[in-house]
């Protein structure tokens, strides 16, 4: 999200202007038609980085966190759903900034923005969205900041468990509901103070937190009970732009349309304050951070000091990327130091992500670069112009040095090559079918960072009006991209708008957490044309509704889920297939991404497993024909289980044979 949203006013104006001049009824937006969708022809190709993972944390099958585990590295090693549509939404009068995760069955947790009901976390029923319960708010600290971490039970190893941390308070929950322990937060200032994302530090089995005005903590997993912190970041708060005047009748409606979404009496400062809060204007850290598993350095994306900008004025110009390890001291109790930073101009706009080694820090830049941050001392390894601010965390995958960095025009897709980056492909967000009287007037673009899966990349894209500094989406579509080559495979139309994450649950399924903003902008300002009361350039013109042209808002969480699942048992198992053939081609050279490739297969494996009961029960696919494509999934997986033993290469070629020739089966439909 930019800096600054209502200082593009006048150019909405012009716009708006131009858009209600072109549209009539018959002329709507829609996603475009494409065909089912073929097997990708992406591979991992060589040795895989390997994060060392602790038995904390549980399995990448899923998003476990804001951005999907400790490294923030948006990926899951699961397939997305080849074929999705917007199948159900829920608890549409929240707001969801920060996105929903998810346990081993799926069940959905999230903790919604000040919601009007006392609760700081939901749990959902995957399959209806159905509510499965809630823990109720039992003190005054803001809710809702906090993404949920899932990590393994501490009292049960063989189960899991839900981890919060807010301003003054702090739970752990089973996924029945039943609370673990429930404990005071320790963050010295609780008013207005919230905390965007929660990790794992294994050296000091430890849940670890950041508060928006700089402060780390760290509980113990097991008790609550603090075990280090809270220390402070030297940053001060960013700076709260001016913005241009907005007129008082749109002013208003914004105000009343988050009003209905967010308890905005809770925040204080009413609808300003709580823009400013979402897009990190006037604090110190508004981004969620990141833990490397190997090491346990922790890495956050704050303000930097005051002074670094050249002025000493309150208010820090510049960001900072922080490196804080956690030490003992010579009487064994745990201390956070700030071993290193590097500084740039401007801020940014990413959650800092982590190569799956720990090797490289990446995040963007408020000037449209792409950096690479040497884990060792924060010098910078490299950095690289992607043409357009980086307004998402940049994901990363543990294959072929894959980087993704969402601008708002497009998803870039970049290599590390050690001291420099490469290009590969750009992806385009224009999935949507635009009428010709209205191409001047639409624009479409990114509008969140995008989630890796094993066959595939999720997005989520909007069309709407361009007004320079701030996109105004009428419509949005979650968007599965080729791998290998950056075309879009599948595309699926849904509300609502979000500034959240493009989160992938273990099913195949997309989930949107609904947090509108910009389409809060379009709607008002169409609103008060449509009543007269702005100049009479913006009317929607006689004849065309406004629920037409941009839908009614709404909060929640959306599920977009898989459809044709027979597709999806394919590319689970064929992309444990190719995983199989990699991990044979590479067994002398690189022993643990072998053993990393060996986890995969057998996640896929089980992800196509689940996905075929539906596709049986929904007459997608046969009993028979899964009975033949199982019999060689399970000939594959003995094969791969006996190189863990055996450690010989002829092991995996015999399971990649096996599991090719369960691609073959599964890909005849």
């Amino acid at each position: 999200m930019p800096r600054n949203p209502v200082s593009a006013i006048p150019a909405i104006a012009l716009i708006l202007a131009s858009f209600a001049a072109n549209l009539t009824s018959a002329q709507l937006v829609t996603t475009k038609e494409f065909s089912s969708p073929s097997l990708t022809n992406w591979t991992p190709a060589g040795c895989r980085d390997v994060e060392r993972r602790p038995r904390a944390l549980s399995s990448q099958a899923t998003w476990r966190n804001i951005h999907g585990g400790p490294r923030s590295s948006d990926e899951i090693q699961r397939a997305v759903a080849p074929v999705f549509e917007t199948d159900w939404q829920t608890e549409v009068a929240t707001y969801n900034p920060t996105g929903p995760v998810f346990d081993n069955h799926g069940n959905v947790y999230f903790a919604p923005l000040l919601p009007y009901e006392p609760v700081v976390l939901i749990s959902l029923d995957p399959t209806d969205g159905s509510r499965r319960w809630a823990i109720p708010a039992t003190t005054r600290g803001l809710a809702g900041f906090s993404t949920p971490v899932i990590l393994r039970d501490p009292t049960n190893d063989q189960a899991e468990a839900i981890f919060v941390v807010l301003a003054d308070r702090a739970l752990a929950v089973r996924p029945d509901g039943s609370v673990i322990w429930d404990v005071p937060a320790g963050f010295p200032n609780v008013a207005q103070v919230g905390v965007f994302g929660v990790q794992y530090h294994r050296p000091t089995d430890s849940i670890v937190a950041v508060s928006t005005d700089g402060f780390l903590l760290g509980l113990d997993r097991t008790t609550g009970a603090p075990t280090f912190g809270p220390i402070e970041l030297p940053g001060e708060a960013s700076p709260v732009p001016a913005g241009a005047d907005v007129p008082p009748a749109v002013e208003l409606c914004i105000g009343a349309k988050l009003f209905e979404l967010t308890n905005l009496a809770a925040f204080g400062g009413g609808p300003d304050a709580l823009i400013n809060a979402v897009l990190g204007n006037g604090i110190e850290v508004a981004n969620s951070f990141s833990i490397d598993p190997n090491t346990g350095r922790i890495w956050i994306a704050a303000t930097a000091p005051d002074d670094a900008d050249g002025s000493l004025d309150g208010v820090s110009e510049f960001g900072a990327l922080y490196r804080i390890d956690v030490r003992r001291t010579r009487d064994g109790e745990p201390k956070a130091q700030l071993v290193c930073r590097a500084d740039f101009d401007g801020g940014s706009a990413s959650t800092p992500s982590l190569k799956a080694d720990g090797s490289r820090v990446y995040l963007g830049d408020n000037s449209g670069s792409l950096l690479s941050i040497d884990a060792e001392d924060c010098s910078l390894a490299w950095s690289v112009d992607v043409g357009a601010q980086i307004f998402a965390s940049v994901a990363v995958a543990s294959d072929n040095d894959e980087i993704y960095a969402s601008t708002q025009q497009s998803i870039r897709q970049v290599y590390d090559r050690g001291d420099h980056a490469e290009f590969g492909w750009t992806g385009s967000p224009e999935v949507f079918d635009v009428p010709v009287p209205l191409q001047p007037v639409l624009t479409q673009f990114n509008l969140l960072g995008v989630g890796i899966a094993a066959n595939g990349i999720a997005a989520f894209v909007g069309v709407g009006l361009d007004a320079g500094s701030l996109q105004l989406p009428i419509s949005q579509a979650v968007v599965l991209f080729d791998r290998e080559t950056g075309e879009p495979r599948w595309a699926s139309e849904g509300l609502d708008e979000s500034v959240a994450v493009t989160s992938l649950g273990p099913d195949g399924a997309v989930y949107i957490g609904n947090s509108p903003i910009r389409r809060i902008f379009t709607r008002c300002f169409l609103e008060a044309a449509a009543a007269g009361v702005i100049p009479p350039a913006f009317p929607v013109p006689a004849g065309v509704s406004i629920d037409a042209v941009t839908p009614p808002i709404t909060g929640g969480v959306t599920k977009y889920a898989p459809q044709r699942r027979e597709l999806l048992v394919r590319d689970a198992t064929c992309a444990a297939a190719d995983r199989a053939a990699n991990a044979a081609y590479v067994d002398a050279v690189c022993e643990q991404s072998v053993e990393a490739d060996v986890r995969q297969i057998r996640e896929l494996a089980r992800q196509a497993r689940e996905a075929s009961a539906i596709a049986i029960a929904e007459g997608d696919m046969t009993a028979p024909e899964w009975r033949a494509i199982r019999q060689r999934l399970r000939s594959g997986l003995d094969a791969v289980r006996a190189w863990r033993d055996s450690r010989e290469t002829a092991f995996l070629d015999k399971g990649a044979r096996q599991l090719g020739r369960a691609c073959d089966l599964a890909g005849r439909h």
